[in-house]
């Protein structure tokens, strides 16, 4: 994550501090910021909402560093809106494989 250390350092939490409050340990975050190891979903959402930034930002380092507030009355609930920061993240190539595979997904549903 590109600037997760940045972030956390700037909010005065040790990666002790940011494990225990995320629910991983130190040697994990430590690995999430060295890029040797890639949070899962849930962790990355909890790091965002710990260090009050959002995912895209954690992630490229290219959005506000402060979180939108939550727009009312869009139709969208947390997930909807978390499942779009990632999106907004992907490069071109990645939304066409995800399109591809929301589509199959659809088809099986039916």
């Amino acid at each position: 994550m590109k600037m997760l250390r940045a972030t956390r350092k700037s909010k005065g939490l040790t990666m002790k501090e940011l494990g225990e409050k995320v629910g991983v340990s130190e040697s994990a975050i430590s690995q999430y910021e060295t890029g040797k190891r890639e949070a899962d979903f849930e962790t990355l959402l909890k790091i965002g909402e710990v260090l009050d930034c959002s995912i895209d930002y954690l992630l490229r380092g290219e959005e506000q560093k402060k979180k939108p507030a939550p727009t009312d009355g869009d139709g969208l609930d947390d997930m909807d809106r978390c499942l779009l920061g990632f999106i907004q993240a992907m490069t071109p190539d990645q939304k066409q494989l995800l399109l591809a595979q929301m589509q199959v997904l659809f088809e099986q549903g039916k």
